[in-house]
């Protein structure tokens, strides 16, 4: 629960210098159309900026908002205290395929679902965990591994509808529920999901 709070609370702290930001950025912009033209339309760009720092400063990236997203750290103490598994998504800003997966994950009401059983983990960029293990045939992106309550990687939980040369390449939402059923449905000793898949 520390970890929790602690993550949120950094978050939040971050989150709130951003928004003082924005607020000084939209006076700013307010001031500047009085003076040209005496009134200001700025408001139409407000919900654009709520969605870019909703999908991009707050951790997600896009990925979808409605799902609670960790970084890898507190994401493996969670997973470990709770006998989780945890989903690590690895991604980055530039990368095509990753935006082409970003609509569709996010919008999956399947993996909102499912991702209730998970600690879910999104690196984007730097987050990028370094070490053989995060990239067990490859660091392409985008990448999802999935690691069982102790942090070791579950290589055996991959894109079976995928490319063999990248096992742990989605391009879909559909391929990515299926995994995660598939780890969901591994024997555990606390196996109670079974009933909702």
């Amino acid at each position: 629960m520390a970890v929790v709070a602690a993550s949120l609370a950094a978050r939040m702290a971050s989150l709130h210098g951003l928004v003082i930001a924005m607020n000084g950025l939209l006076v700013q912009c307010r001031s500047f159309c009085w003076l040209r033209s005496g009134s200001c339309g700025y408001s139409d760009i407000i919900p654009t900026i709520l969605q870019l720092v909703t999908d991009n400063f707050c951790g997600i990236a896009g990925f979808g908002n409605h799902i609670y997203w960790l970084t890898l750290d507190n994401g493996l103490q969670i997973a470990q205290n709770d006998d989780k598994p945890l989903m690590l998504l690895i991604h980055k800003t530039w990368c095509g395929a990753c935006k082409a997966l970003k609509p569709q994950f996010a919008a999956s009401e399947e993996i909102e679902k499912l991702s209730k059983h998970f600690v879910m983990v999104n690196t984007q960029d730097d987050e990028e965990p370094k070490g053989s293990m995060f990239a067990p045939d490859g660091g392409y992106i985008p990448r999802i591994l999935f690691l069982d309550p102790n942090g070791v990687v579950m290589d055996e939980y991959y894109n079976e509808e995928g490319n063999p040369d990248y096992k742990y390449f989605y391009s879909d939402s559909k391929s990515v529920v299926s995994s995660m059923k598939r780890v969901l449905l591994r024997p555990t000793k606390h196996s109670k999901v079974t009933d909702e898949l």
